[in-house]
This record gives C-alpha cells, structure tokens and sequence, in this order.
C-alpha cells in the first residue's frame, strides 16, 4: 500500500482497538479542548474529536499526505492537533498482526 492507495476511511486504513479509551489518552496529551456536543446526546465519549480525526485522515489520505514506510509496516500523519506546548501531534500505526481468520 502506498500513499495513492490509501482506503477511504480511518477505521478501514486502521485497527484501533479500544478506539474509546485511544480518544481519551489522546484528549490528555494535547491542548485542552471541549469535544462533547452540547445541544446532541452522544453515547460515546469526545464525539467531536472522533470525527475530526475520521475527517482529517479522509482529508489527508486525498491529498496523499500520510506517509507509509517502504515495507508497509508502519503508517504515519500530522493530526494538526497540538499539545499544550504547542508541539504537532503525530499519529502513527503499526502493520496489524491479527489474522483475519476464525
């Protein structure tokens, strides 16, 4: 897979096991921000910081922007998120391991 042919979702580019419990580490580590919605209910938590990275990986994939090591195994992309000292928040995902198979 090269940056050309990237899939055209995040959790179809990515396994994130417990995608909840990433959004929360993530939410810690960058500058505070208020992700809930305020006005819609939403049974998960940081819904907003959910999609903005679902969008910017759709973004960034078109605009062939995520970088992926020569043998595949790893994938990474600038988040445009920040953290509280104003350092770029990178996100990076290693080739998945699990077989498929039953």
């Amino acid at each position: 897979m090269n940056a050309h042919d990237l899939p055209d979702t995040l959790f179809d580019f990515a396994l994130i096991p417990k995608w909840d419990d990433r959004l929360h580490e993530l939410a810690a580590l960058i500058e505070p921000e208020d992700w809930e919605y305020h006005k819609t209910p939403s049974l998960r938590p940081f819904p907003i910081l959910s999609n903005y990275l679902r969008y910017t990986y759709i973004r960034l994939a078109e605009e062939h922007k995520i970088v992926v090591s020569s043998d595949e195994k790893w994938a990474c992309f600038n988040s445009g998120l920040v953290t509280p000292n104003q350092e770029p928040v990178y996100l990076l995902f290693e080739e998945n391991l699990f077989s498929d198979r039953t």
